[in-house]
């Protein structure tokens, strides 16, 4: 009975230190592994896209004996996920695999764990730009996979540039902003190309500084930066003018087009400036093309081109003659060109030049020329004119007379040359300037402007001094030449002063007739107030106030009045002639009842009560209409004007009149006086 117990002891201690030896033996037999390189196919970096085969190489791999795992970046692999021999480890690449590789050999006696300098990274995944057209201010972001390796500070680097084809347009400064995003910094001036992407890694953790590799070296997209912040500097520029369209973006050349023409143009990053040329016109588009072809949008137009002058020739001529302009920006539509307030005829007009006829009213002065494509120009010319003016035999009279009779002996002789080349000048000379013209306000003193010691005498009259507001007045001038009447003299009529812009003189130029006179209305301002209206030939003018009113003459003392006048300052038309209709009708009812009636008593009776309401007409009419004139007056009022002197003459029966005084030293005595009506 012990024999079988005693074996059975014995078989178990036999069997138990069978299964005990292999396994010590095992744990024994467990090496330390060790990492020497990784191998990843076609490429000479430890970097793979995922799901890529990848070989790690080193030594005591003891998959046999040994359980071996692996980690790579913080991503673990398993023994079945991995083909395991002595000296190397194949593996699949995974996203996320970034950083060291750490291989452990476990048996029953513990584990052995390699060192994790060797690193192995999975390439990240690109997916493209966040913005392929920005400004030169605006940054871009790359966007995709894989970025961040988790690795301390400092180890993984990442670098971005723009480029130009092959060259480097701009640099850039990249950082990681997540796993999926890189942000990348602007390029600060045009550039048209691609984003070239660098992300670099230590190949050995215990050296990274020393072992840095390219993970990812592409470019990532192309990139065209856009012109942004486009402004004129001006919206209006004289023709061959440059301008400047500012901005940035730009690029380093392109082409420029104005209106739709080619025009001259420099070019920076920030700044195009392009020369306006002689044909352009106002409101001209601009359009500006880089030399990538790629458009700028410009919503900017050149509002306004001003014309330029740059000469006239002749710069003296006489009525009849043509003359030229040259310069540039006067566009191609016809304007007009005017010498004083004489129109000229214009015969070509050109972007360039502008040739027109001299007009027989046109003076000695600076031309206006008003385009219609484009402004007028800053500055124009000033035209001499010549007037080839004819002098009749004069009668001695006062200015105005007509030459026709009573001339005497004296004024009947021809002028002499040194009288007629005085004239002539005189009347050729630029006419003096005109103090600022006023509307509205206070009048202004005009001065009298009659030279006090020459022989000529120019007069301006008008039939009336006082008028209804936008009535007009007719006036004459008159221009006399040692006491003869002088023709084919320019004159001009200007307002100096009117209370409201709306006064108008018709015609505004002319020349005088035979007689030496020029004929023409005044309209009167529609607002009430004082006119001053002046005429002007060389170096002479005379000036005529006028007032808009709607009161008489005889309310304001003139000393004149009529049925009118008290009538207009009574009752309004309508009741006037409603009181007249009511009389003649009460007349008539009166004479037809005293003719026709049988019934003489009560015709009686009706004609009595006729008569009494025929004499309560009578006496309404005589206190509410009908006034009596005031008093004849007479009065004389003298006012100094410089070495002359002006007298308004009132006589107590009769119209009154402005007398201007002696012209000077050496005026004729034909010239002494000139008397202007000042009546209603």
């Amino acid at each position: 009975m012990k024999r079988p117990a005693t074996l059975l002891l014995t078989g178990a201690i036999v069997a138990a230190g069978a299964v005990w030896y292999p396994i010590h033996a095992a744990a024994a037999l467990c090496g330390q592994p060790s990492v020497s390189g990784v191998t990843v196919p076609n490429a000479t970096v430890p970097v793979a896209a995922a799901g890529t085969a990848v070989t790690i190489t080193g030594s005591n791999f003891m998959a046999l004996t040994c359980n071996t795992t692996a980690n790579i970046g913080g991503v673990g692999l398993a023994q079945n996920q991995m083909s395991v021999s002595n000296n190397s480890i194949t593996f699949t690449a995974q996203p996320g695999m970034h950083g060291g590789i750490q291989i452990t050999e476990t048996g029953i006696g513990g584990a052995n764990v390699s060192n994790a300098n060797i690193a192995f990274y999975t390439a990240p995944t690109v997916s493209g730009l966040s913005n392929a057209t920005p400004t030169a201010a605006q940054g871009n972001t790359v966007s995709g996979s894989g970025f961040n390796f988790t690795l301390p500070s400092g180890y993984e680097q990442i670098s971005a540039k723009y480029l130009q084809g092959s060259t480097t347009c701009a640099g850039a400064s990249a950082s990681l902003s997540s796993d999926t995003a890189i942000a990348v910094s602007a390029p600060g001036h045009y550039c048209n190309g691609a984003l070239a992407l660098t992300i670099s890694a230590p190949s050995d953790l215990g050296n990274p500084s020393g072992s840095q590799i390219p993970i990812y070296n592409n470019q990532v997209g192309h990139v065209a930066v856009a012109a942004s912040g486009i402004a004129l500097s001006t919206d209006a520029i004289t023709a061959g003018g440059t301008f400047n369209v500012t901005g940035s973006g730009f690029g380093p050349g392109g082409s420029a087009t104005l209106g739709g023409a080619p025009v001259t143009s420099t070019w920076s990053d920030t700044s195009i400036g392009i020369t306006v040329p002689d044909t352009a016109v106002n409101n001209s588009a601009i359009a500006l093309t880089r030399a990538d072809g790629s458009a700028i949008a410009v919503s900017d137009k050149l509002t306004t081109v001003t014309a330029r002058v740059d000469g006239i020739s002749p710069s003296s001529a006489k009525p009849g003659d043509a003359v030229t302009v040259s310069g540039g920006g006067f566009g191609t539509t016809a304007g007009t060109v005017s010498l004083a307030s004489a129109s000229a005829t214009v015969s070509s007009w050109s972007p360039t030049s502008i040739t027109f006829t001299v007009p027989s009213a046109g003076q000695t002065g600076q031309l206006t020329i008003a385009p219609v494509d484009t402004g007028a120009p800053a500055t124009e010319p000033s035209l001499t004119v010549t007037h080839p003016v004819t002098i009749q035999p004069g009668t001695g009279g006062a200015p105005g007379a007509s030459g026709s009779s009573g001339s005497s002996a004296a004024n009947s002789k021809p002028l002499t040359p040194a009288q007629l080349e005085q004239v002539t000048q005189a009347l050729s000379a630029p006419p003096p300037p005109l103090p600022p013209a006023v509307v509205g306000g206070t009048p202004p003193p005009i001065p009298p402007s009659h030279p006090t010691n020459g022989p000529v005498a120019l007069s301006l009259k008008s039939t009336s001094t006082t008028a209804k507001p936008g009535k007009s007045v007719p006036f004459t001038v008159t221009l006399l030449a040692y006491g003869r009447p002088v023709g084919d003299a320019p004159v001009q009529m200007v307002v100096a002063y009117e209370p409201a812009p709306d006064a108008l003189i018709t015609p505004m130029s002319g020349v005088t007739d035979a007689k030496g006179q020029f004929h023409g209305t005044i309209r009167l301002s529609r607002t009430p107030g004082e006119m001053i209206v002046l005429a002007r030939t060389g170096e002479f003018s005379d000036e005529v106030r006028l007032v808009g009113s709607t009161v008489s003459a005889a309310a304001v003392g003139s000393g004149h009045a009529t049925g009118v006048g008290a009538l207009q300052n009574s009752l309004p038309y309508a009741v006037v002639a409603l009181a007249a209709l009511l009389l003649i009708v009460g007349i008539g009812i009166r004479i037809w009842l005293w003719v026709g009636s049988t019934d003489s008593v009560r015709a009686a009776l009706v004609r009595e009560r006729f008569r009494g309401m025929t004499r309560g007409a009578r006496r309404f009419l005589a206190r509410h209409v009908v006034q009596a004139p005031p008093e004849p007056a007479s009065r004389r009022d003298v006012q100094p004007r410089g070495n002359a002197a002006s007298e308004v003459d009132v006589p107590a029966e009769g119209e009154p009149t402005l007398v201007l005084g002696a012209l000077g030293g050496d005026t004729a005595p034909d010239q002494a006086k000139e008397r202007i009506s000042v009546g209603p």
